[in-house]
């Protein structure tokens, strides 16, 4: 079972009882999923480590940090769009440069 399908572990869990008791079983399939995240994470720290030049830039999370990449990356996208029309944006262009966290347009850091 992949260990990230939530259906299957819905099932496996069947909602906790209302006495509040958890048995062994729901333990070690909510230990699978914890253990599958953080190898998800791992995985993403790893890349931005090895693919992202002068990242991590700041001191956060694997996830923060790549929203902060993803964010910017769209921010960049927008402006070479709004170029590619002939419209405002291109002089704000600072290609290869990601903004701090606090510059994001939702705030998420």
């Amino acid at each position: 079972m992949d260990p990230l399908n939530l259906d299957a572990i819905k099932e496996r869990t069947a909602y906790f009882p209302a006495t509040g008791r958890v048995s062994r079983e729901e333990v070690a399939a909510m230990i699978d999923v914890i253990e599958a995240l953080h190898k998800q994470i791992d995985r993403l720290a790893q890349f931005i480590l090895t693919e992202v030049p002068g990242e991590p830039s700041q001191s956060e999370g694997a996830v923060n940090c790549a929203i902060r990449i993803m964010q910017h990356q769209r921010t960049q996208i927008e402006a070479l769009w709004a170029a590619l029309e002939g419209g405002p944006g291109v002089n704000h262009l600072r290609l290869g440069q990601i903004p701090p966290s606090s510059a994001c347009s939702n705030g998420a850091t």
